[in-house]
């Protein structure tokens, strides 16, 4: 209600005084704002939230759409449209948007969402298709980022950190290559830890131990139910001494079992004494090895066993055998083949031969002697080498065994012929 009053002053001007009283207007209390919950692409066999408080958020066909409550809450096999009765389309939406700087916690850019974990920040792709999970993720607070596929055109390189630098946890679990350098244990060991869990499955770790002293040498202990593979046998510790070492951690994603040393090198020779008077030498490479049995005849079939390089070897009678062959050209006389591609030249492999058992008797004999056999390398060519069986000045029938050696692999492309 109001009230009003009009004057004229003395010098001819009209006022008007008006006053309202005050009014109070009231009614039922209104709902609250919903939040929204992104959602990704729509998918007909989802069921998105609906609810008065939640509205799920999805892109569809061009344009991002959010949930109308609905009574039960849920919205399922819908497909989001303009005039959906369960869909409402965003109507602030804009091509072009400049700006400086933008403060967000959550949000969509693309393909790619963002949002706040745990304190933590996470960049992730929103396509999970491939193996169930975000084909990026990105953690600004740990510096963590996980890609389902990498292709990389350069170089990789983690440079080596010594353990003394940093903290044990940081080195063990998120450096790959390590320079053992801690104190040593009161028995003159360093002790080096390793992680033992599902997340180490296929990583692999390069350790270097440069201690020079021979007093000191470094020691990986497994815990209870773990290993450490190598050589064949399952250990519960391994020592590394002046020597790097490879690792790659076996198991699943859900399994661990332990560790597997692929290779070890010296990085100076000799355990006692001064390193540098001491040489390690370099691994042979091995072409083939096996086993010729010498028999007589027919009625003592001759034949090899062997094992190459490539796979190929078996046991066959009649003297064959996968690639490599032998012939006896006369009583303790033999003469193994092998495929010419395996060397350049004559010079270019060596053959070591060992007596195995004991010969046969002189003659037509088919017994063995009580003499053990002898073996000697007699000749060689770029496609077979010849051996000789005796048990003294003379040939006799037997058995020897073989290792054939490429050297090129120590010497690059010289030879000694």
């Amino acid at each position: 209600m109001s009230t009003g009053q009009t004057t004229m002053s003395t010098s001819g001007i009209w006022s008007v005084t008006d006053r309202s009283m005050p009014v109070r207007i009231s009614g039922p209390a209104g709902f609250n704002g919903r939040s929204l919950s992104y959602a990704g692409d729509y998918n007909g066999s989802v069921s998105y939230t609906a609810t008065t408080e939640t509205s799920a958020v999805v892109w569809y066909n061009g344009y991002w759409y959010y949930t109308k409550p609905q009574a039960g809450g849920i919205v399922s096999g819908q497909t989001p449209s303009a005039t959906s009765s369960y869909w409402t389309r965003f109507t602030g939406s804009f091509q072009n948007v400049a700006t400086n700087v933008l403060y967000a916690n959550e949000g969509q850019l693309g393909d790619f969402r963002f949002y706040r974990e745990s304190g933590q920040g996470i960049f992730e792709s929103t396509d999970t298709s491939i193996r169930g999970v975000a084909n990026i993720r990105l953690n600004s607070k740990t510096g963590q980022a996980e890609f389902n596929d990498v292709i990389v055109r350069g170089s990789i390189r983690s440079p080596f950190v010594d353990q003394g630098t940093m903290p044990s946890a940081s080195i063990t679990d998120r450096q790959d290559n390590i320079i053992v350098s801690g104190p040593a244990s009161a028995g003159g060991s360093q002790i080096f830890s390793l992680v033992w869990n599902p997340t180490q499955s296929g990583r692999k770790v390069t350790l270097v131990h440069s201690r020079s002293s021979a007093n000191f040498d470094a020691v990986i202990n497994a815990p209870s139910g773990f290993y450490i593979y190598e050589f064949g046998r399952r250990n519960t510790s391994v020592r590394i001494r002046g020597e790097f070492i490879e690792l790659v951690g076996i198991g699943t994603a859900t399994t661990f079992y332990g560790w597997q040393v692929v290779s070890r090198k010296y990085l100076y020779g000799g355990l006692t004494g001064s390193p540098a008077n001491y040489r390690t030498g370099r691994a042979p490479g091995v072409l083939a090895m096996g086993q010729v049995v010498g028999g007589k005849s027919s009625m003592e079939p001759y034949f090899i066993r062997s094992l190459a390089f490539d796979g190929t070897g078996q046991t066959g009678t009649g003297g064959t055998s996968t690639n490599m062959s032998v012939t006896r050209i006369s009583e303790g006389l033999y003469r193994v083949y092998f495929p010419s591609a395996w060397v350049i030249g004559a010079g270019y492999y060596m053959v070591t031969v060992t007596g195995a058992g004991y010969t046969f008797e002189a003659g037509t004999s088919y017994n063995r002697s009580t003499y053990p056999a002898k073996a000697t390398l007699i000749s060689y060519s770029a496609s077979y080498f010849d051996v000789m069986v005796s048990d003294d000045y003379t040939r006799n029938d037997g058995d020897f065994s073989f290792v054939m050696y490429s050297m090129c692999d120590i010497t690059g492309w010289g030879g000694w012929d």
